[in-house]
Parts: structure tokens; C-alpha cells; sequence
């Protein structure tokens, strides 16, 4: 038997539940139609008013050094931030290769993939050496520098120390050959892109930030007061360094 508490309370619920049904039939959610045919006016026609929003476009110099890439800006893509310049390129150059070699390591050249993450990173503030070294000595292993139409340099010797990839036979007649990745690139300065740059200009860049000039200074004339290094500010090539 159940207390007469309980069956009061359940009396109250039913009676609750009764009336809010009751009263949740007693109305309609449905539009009227004229509330309809306003929704599909303000659905189809066209605004009164319009915003539009425009954003001023801030241009942004390039650094100097990343000029020096725009006669080759068709294969050689750039961007740069407040500290490095990142150079893009697949590492081949407009002109024939492997042409005149006499010792040849049995490698074609292949596009690479200098891009994204693997693309150059030059510093845009270079700062000398304290303790500079030469390259008769030292860096006999990968790039030094990359060539204004992005192949990467590489030094004169070979990465045995001693020999001379030039004297040895082993480079085209751009001064280039391919690695053992089928990787192209040049053991000597690349003279022959003064014909597309202009004499006086740079020819590459080295990796540590400094552009190198070939035998002549911006105004046509041969360097003069060159360090031990081969360069004053700029870094010409020379028939030693």
C-alpha cells in the first residue's frame, strides 16, 4: 500500500503533465504566411547594402642580395625574411653540360630538389670571420657558394684535399661536372653568366652572406688592395683563392 504522500505527489505530476500538454496543443509553431513570404524576401533579394572590405597591400622591398638572382628569376625563385634570404632552384642551368670532360666520373646531371626546406639560406647581415680560414685548406666538402642562376659552387679541389678538378680533367668547359648524386654544380667560379648579368657584376654568393664579383669591380676595373682571402668588401675571383 502506498503512503498518501506519495499518491498526492503523483497526483500533482499528473496533473502538471496533463495542463503542459494541453497547453502545448492550444498554439501553432508555423509561420503565418505573410511571415513566410517575408522570410523568402529577405532570403533571395539582394542587400540594400553592402560592405566591402579592402586591405592596404604593404609592398616590401627585396633585400639587395636577392636582386642579384632576377635574370634568372624564371627558374630561380626567391623569399626572404628579416635575417636570411631562402634561394629555390632545381640545381640546372640553361646551358649544356658534361661537354669537354676527360675524366669523367660516369654521372648525368639530374634536377634536384632545392626547395622549401631545402632551399639555400643565406644570412642577410654577414659578418666576418674572426678567424677567417682559405679555401686552399679548408671546405673541401659541399657547397661554399651558389651561382646567380642557382647551381651550387663547390671548391677547386676535389673533397680528397689535393686534387685539382680542373687541372684533373674532371669539368666541363662551364667548369661543372655532377656529383655522385647526379647533382650538377661548379668547382670554379662561373665567368660565363657575366655575358647575361653584365661585367662588374656578381657572378654567386657565397653562403656565408657575401657576393662574389668575377676579375673586374662594379665600375669595369680590375680590384685592387685585395686582402689575403682575395676580397675587400666584395670577394673577386682570383687565380689562387
Amino acid at each position: 500500500m502506498k503512503h498518501p504522500f506519495v499518491l498526492a505527489i503523483m497526483a500533482v505530476i499528473a496533473t502538471v503533465s496533463t495542463d503542459a500538454t494541453f497547453a502545448h496543443e492550444s498554439h501553432s509553431h508555423a509561420s503565418s504566411p505573410q511571415t513566410q513570404k517575408k522570410i523568402v524576401r529577405l532570403n533571395t533579394e539582394k542587400p540594400k547594402t553592402q560592405f566591402v572590405v579592402q586591405r592596404q597591400q604593404v609592398e616590401v622591398n627585396p633585400p639587395e642580395l636577392a636582386k642579384l638572382f632576377n635574370p634568372f628569376k624564371e627558374t630561380v625563385k626567391v623569399r626572404f625574411d628579416d635575417d636570411f634570404l631562402y634561394v629555390e632552384s632545381n640545381g640546372m642551368p640553361d646551358h649544356p653540360m658534361m661537354t669537354g670532360i676527360t675524366a669523367w666520373q660516369q654521372q648525368v646531371p639530374l634536377p634536384q630538389s632545392y626547395f622549401g626546406d631545402n632551399s639555400w639560406r643565406i644570412p642577410l647581415h654577414p659578418v666576418p670571420a674572426k678567424n677567417p680560414m682559405s679555401a686552399k685548406s679548408h671546405f673541401f666538402r659541399g657547397a661554399t657558394a651558389l651561382a646567380v642562376n642557382g647551381v651550387p659552387i663547390f671548391n677547386p679541389i676535389k673533397n680528397d684535399g689535393k686534387t685539382d678538378t680542373l687541372l684533373a680533367g674532371e669539368l666541363d668547359q662551364w667548369g661543372g661536372h655532377c656529383g655522385r648524386v647526379d647533382d650538377y654544380h661548379y668547382h670554379i667560379a662561373p665567368m660565363h653568366l657575366e655575358k647575361i648579368v653584365g661585367v662588374g657584376n656578381p657572378v654567386a654568393v657565397a653562403l656565408d652572406g657575401y657576393p662574389i664579383f668575377g676579375y673586374s669591380d662594379p665600375d669595369r676595373k680590375s680590384p685592387e688592395n685585395l686582402d689575403w682571402l682575395n676580397g675587400h668588401i666584395r670577394f673577386s675571383v682570383g687565380d689562387e683563392d
